[in-house]
């Protein structure tokens, strides 16, 4: 239980990094309004991974086969709009670049918090 909440803090700390930074290169696409929206974007992002992902990977698999598994890569964009859309506490511009961008960002800081955080086997 300790380690699922130092992911989840870690997570959220991460997300405000990438906001930070996206925030930075270009003119505040991001923005937000509830100091408690990175927390819930990651509970909201854990529960579609966990519940929608595997029905949308399911009936995108034919065009995954056609496309040698990069159209696996539009999934998971459309699944990580659809937990920032349904979080609410943002003010996003929706464009493709925010989102690629956010996307990207926040696979980096899955990768390190995993790294951070193994499970000792």
């Amino acid at each position: 239980m300790r380690r699922l909440l130092l992911r989840w803090l870690l997570m959220a700390g991460g997300l405000w990094a990438v906001i930070g930074v996206i925030n930075l290169l270009f003119e505040s696409p991001v923005k937000v309004t509830n100091p408690w929206a990175p927390f819930l974007a990651i509970i909201v992002l854990g529960l579609v991974n966990a519940f929608i992902r595997p029905l949308a990977k399911l009936l995108a698999l034919p065009l995954n086969c056609l496309t040698f598994g990069i159209f696996g890569f539009v999934v998971n964009l459309v699944l990580f709009w659809l937990a920032f859309r349904m979080t609410p506490g943002w003010d996003i511009e929706w464009s493709l670049r925010t989102f690629l961008l956010l996307y990207l960002g926040m696979a980096v800081v899955s990768i390190i918090v995993n790294h951070i955080i193994r499970k000792d086997d």
